[in-house]
């Protein structure tokens, strides 16, 4: 019992869990630094590939085994009617409408989407778009039905 006696003995508390907007920003943040690769490899003319782990069911054994499989990324950007690049942020995969009726950025070139999308970063961890993202995560909320058996 002399082991046990010299231990530091507390009553612990759970640290508190990540709010509803702190989760939907660092979803946001992925997605973001995710579409600054794209730029990045874009610009530099080679293709990225985003790689998922996934738990997939072995149907004899029944064991659940990981195994990796390749993500196909869209872009967020597009070449608009001016032959201007369009720039929409995302959420889910519906565009964040900024104003109304408006939910893409005009950039002069391809070269100006990383710094943009840096920007979006900065405006997210200033809390500039939980507005915008509590709109379009209850949007998609109300697309899903509940199961009824």
């Amino acid at each position: 019992m002399s082991v046990l006696t010299g231990l530091k003995w507390i009553a612990p508390k759970r640290a508190v869990s990540t709010t509803p907007i702190e989760y939907r920003r660092e979803k946001l943040r992925r997605r973001l630094k995710e579409q600054i690769q794209l730029a990045q490899a874009q610009l530099e003319g080679h293709p990225v590939h985003t790689m998922r782990r996934r738990l997939i069911t072995d149907r004899v054994s029944g064991e659940q085994l990981e195994s990796e499989h390749r993500v196909r990324q869209r872009c967020w950007w597009f070449m608009s009617e001016n032959r201007k690049i369009a720039l929409e942020i995302k959420y889910g995969s519906k565009p964040l409408e900024f104003q109304k009726g408006k939910t893409a950025i005009e950039l002069d070139a391809v070269s100006a989407l990383v710094p943009m999308l840096e920007l979006m970063i900065v405006a997210l961890d200033a809390g500039e778009l939980d507005l915008l993202i509590q709109t379009a995560s209850d949007q998609l909320k109300k697309r899903f039905k509940a199961k009824t058996h």
